[in-house]
């Protein structure tokens, strides 16, 4: 599972190079509104399906900010809205969330692509070093072209393996964006990777938020969880516009 949050400054130029649809559906959102909308692209071997909620209490909700929220490994777009009351959600925030298809074996890895864009990111269980990933050993290297996970190509995706590129803008002086790393403490499969993660943010001084606290790989820790990672985004853009 991924959370990755953006001011509305950044938003055209994002959308443009990341969906470029989702401009269309900030220009056309309403206030309180549940839109789904269909992207066609020759870049997908099929359409692509996206969610989008919009706060009732926005005053001007197209100046709200916006939330990608990501659903994980074999999930849909609408994973998250069958568990979760996103509407009440974005109320609570004031966040626009938008729910993207991400198909079924896909990785999110745009925030450490263009760490420019985004006011920040975050991971909820998150196979952040692919050596934990399920297919590490047949899945993952041959779609690099490699035969081992420890692979330069496999490594080259693996999110621990790209921190270098946030150094500018989550380092130490850097301008204000922040990380965010949950993972339930009983996930006994995945909780190394986000240990490992947040050792290397510690060793290179990333800002970074750090919650390991009981739950396990399941949907009752990741809805209970995204509140917080919500509310750490809201502060933050609260602490970089004073």
């Amino acid at each position: 599972m991924a959370t990755i949050f953006m001011n509305r400054k950044n938003m055209n130029e994002i959308f443009r190079s990341v969906i470029a649809m989702t401009a269309l559906l900030l220009s056309i959102a309403a206030s309180g509104e549940r839109r789904i909308h269909i992207i066609e692209s020759p870049n997908l071997h099929c359409n692509d399906t996206v969610v989008v909620y919009s706060p009732e209490a926005s005053a001007n909700h197209r100046d709200c900010p916006a939330l990608f929220l990501l659903h994980g490994w074999g999930g849909k777009w609408s994973s998250w809205e069958e568990h979760s009351d996103l509407q009440a959600v974005s109320n609570r925030f004031g966040f626009r969330i938008i729910c993207p298809d991400g198909f079924k074996d896909s990785w999110y890895i745009i925030f450490l692509d263009r760490p420019d864009l985004f006011a920040g990111a975050g991971s909820m269980s998150g196979v952040l070093d692919l050596k934990y990933s399920a297919g590490s050993k047949e899945l993952i290297p041959p779609m690099v072209g490699a035969t081992h996970i420890e692979d330069p190509e496999c490594k080259a995706i693996g999110a621990i393996h790209r921190l270098e590129r946030l150094v500018d803008v989550c380092g130490e002086g850097a301008p204000g964006k922040v990380l965010v790393i949950s993972c339930g403490s009983s996930d006994t499969k995945f909780l190394p990777a986000s240990e490992d993660f947040v050792r290397k943010c510690l060793e290179m001084n990333l800002k970074h938020i750090a919650l390991f606290c009981p739950g396990k790989h399941r949907w009752n820790y990741w809805t209970w969880v995204l509140p917080y990672h919500i509310d750490w985004f809201s502060q933050n853009i609260s602490d970089t516009t004073r």
